[in-house]
């Protein structure tokens, strides 16, 4: 994850963030004048949708004191350093298994940047064929219910307003896909991967296939 090569690394958390600056000419103050523009990046952050051979999605209800009670999915922040991060399907399964003790088989995409200043990128993890691994061991497992929700109506809750989630992209990408083709065409996507190209051109750029595909 490396910095553009004309910027300064101005701090560095260690783990957590890193703060850069960019020179860009500031004709305000002159030809040849220059200024610094600053931005943060972060590693990044993963959510995972598991979906069960049974069609259902396994959404949790996460009941962390600062975070109330929220339905969502499991997902988390990824590891490593910034020099060498973990891969994002990596990390999103390795949170499968920590926040519920789930694993399957993973299809990745990024959601594009909403801003310029502060880079953090979030990537969705299509987890496919979940079945219970292990017992969750995660630092926040205690604070997790799961909450199966049949696949056609989280693709209806996403695509009508009904289920809100922190990605607006995937909900507007779903939107797209179902507009242009109905539920239940988008509902077998999700639970088995079929017509995968014909909806990732639906989803167009709001949900960005990542080239790695690992189980």
């Amino acid at each position: 994850m490396a910095f553009p090569e004309n910027a300064t690394i101005e701090f560095d958390s260690g783990s957590l963030f890193r703060v850069g600056s960019i020179p860009r000419p500031n004709s305000e103050h002159g030809e040849g004048s220059v200024k610094r523009y600053h931005f943060v990046q972060r590693k990044g952050m993963t959510a995972v949708i598991p979906v069960t051979s049974d069609g259902d999605v396994l959404t949790i209800w996460n009941n962390r004191p600062h975070y109330g009670k929220k339905l969502g999915f499991p997902g988390g922040n990824i590891d490593g350093t910034f020099d060498e991060p973990e891969e994002p399907i990596e990390s999103g399964l390795r949170e499968l298994v920590e926040e519920i003790g789930y694993n399957g088989d993973a299809q990745g995409f990024l959601f594009p940047e909403l801003s310029t200043t502060i880079h953090y990128p979030q990537y969705l993890i299509v987890a496919r064929n979940v079945i219970k691994f292990c017992e969750p061991h995660g630092s926040d497992a205690a604070q997790i219910e799961i909450a199966p929700t049949p696949a056609a109506d989280l693709v209806s809750g996403l695509a009508d307003g009904g289920f809100r989630t922190p990605f607006p992209y995937l909900e507007l990408a779903i939107t797209r896909a179902v507009q242009k083709f109905d539920v239940p065409t988008v509902t077998d996507w999700l639970v088995t991967g079929d017509n995968n190209i014909a909806l990732l051109e639906a989803f167009g750029p709001n949900l960005l296939p990542l080239q790695h595909q690992g189980e």
